[in-house]
């Protein structure tokens, strides 16, 4: 008698049961995988809606305005709060970011000057390539392409902040 002659029809039901149900939880791990980011943001929003109401309510029972209109009032000052804060901090950010630029090789000389009167520091800057092949692999694909990912990491974050505001 073969092992094939063994294989009842209720086996291979089992079977059927079985990798069905695996193909199924496969499919909805990867669901939820994927579905993730969406429930992050519909929580994001679902707790900012609750400050937005809460503002919005204690705004109410001194103003006497409706809930619905002290919310969006809310809204309105919270962003422009927010816009106003860019935009006094944007041209500061921006000076210390030219004042980096500028200070960051005088600070890298001054450093391996020092570190260079001692032996093993001798030893480090030797290893250390050159400027040139520095800024010819901070041009290299690689890294432009790390930057993109900084870009739209960036605009994915502003994008879902949207989102969160208009859910």
């Amino acid at each position: 008698m073969s092992s094939a002659d063994n294989i009842t029809p209720s086996s291979g039901k089992k079977v059927s049961i079985i990798i069905g149900a695996a193909i199924l939880s496969i499919l909805i791990l990867l669901l939820a995988f994927f579905a993730i980011d969406v429930i992050f943001l519909l929580f994001a929003a679902i707790l900012l809606a609750i400050f937005f109401r809460g503002l919005g309510d204690w705004v109410s029972s001194y103003t006497k305005i409706s809930e619905g209109l002290s919310v969006f009032l809310v809204c309105v000052v919270l962003l422009v709060i927010f816009g106003l804060g860019l935009w006094f901090l944007a041209p500061e950010v921006a000076r210390q970011i030219g004042t980096f630029r500028e200070f960051l090789p005088k600070t890298i000389e001054t450093l391996s000057e020092r570190i260079s009167e001692f032996s093993w520091g001798k030893l480090i800057i030797e290893q250390i390539p050159a400027w040139e092949e520095i800024f010819n692999g901070v041009l290299s694909s690689k890294f432009l392409t790390n930057v993109g990912g900084i870009f739209s990491t960036t605009f994915g974050v502003a994008a879902n902040f949207l989102v969160i505001i208009l859910l």
